[in-house]
């Protein structure tokens, strides 16, 4: 039987670089395999600009919030959360992308993509990225993922739309997350 070949963040920006793969190529890779990112529908597409927004007023200076963007997560996976929040000016990321010491937290927002966005938080874990939050638009709620050891998260919380998340110091309701 053959086996798929996996791709590194190396040679998926190469292929970039060269022109085999567009910049906006609507793929990511994920743990060596370049997925098909599902389409924006109108209302994920909104809260990406909302949760975006909401993050970089809740955190203030000193950090930049990006939506749907690569995040280096490990030699085999370079994901591409809806938003993802970063520690410093987009000026110091112009030859790399954030990765685990640079980012606060990442969001993927799920309106269709309940399943691929859960299988995710194992990228996160094992990148080190010390907070995933997947918002559940169909259920109503935010699941909290933190503490990452050895590929999964230590703790995960769900927060529903009366809730407040802390981050960093900053209070965030989830009601203005699912909004």
């Amino acid at each position: 039987m053959l086996a798929p070949r996996r791709f590194t963040a190396d040679e998926v920006l190469r292929m970039v670089e060269v022109g085999v793969l567009h910049e906006d190529e609507p793929v990511e890779l994920i743990d060596g395999q370049l997925l098909v990112r599902a389409p924006c529908c109108p209302r994920r597409r909104a809260l990406t600009v909302k949760i975006r927004q909401c993050l970089e007023r809740a955190l203030g200076d000193g950090v930049h919030a990006q939506a749907r963007s690569p995040v280096a997560a490990g030699p085999y996976s370079m994901p591409e959360p809806d938003v993802a929040v970063v520690r410093g000016s987009p000026d110091g990321f112009m030859d790399r992308h954030p990765g685990a010491d640079d980012l606060i937290v990442v969001v993927e927002i799920s309106v269709t993509t309940v399943a691929t966005d859960t299988l995710k938080a194992g990228v996160y874990a094992a990148a080190g990225i010390p907070t995933y939050w997947q918002v559940d638009v169909p259920a109503g709620r935010v699941r909290v993922h933190t503490e990452p050891v050895e590929g999964e998260y230590r703790s995960v919380r769900v927060g529903a739309a009366g809730d407040v998340l802390e981050l960093e110091g900053a209070r965030v309701a989830v009601a203005e997350l699912l909004g």
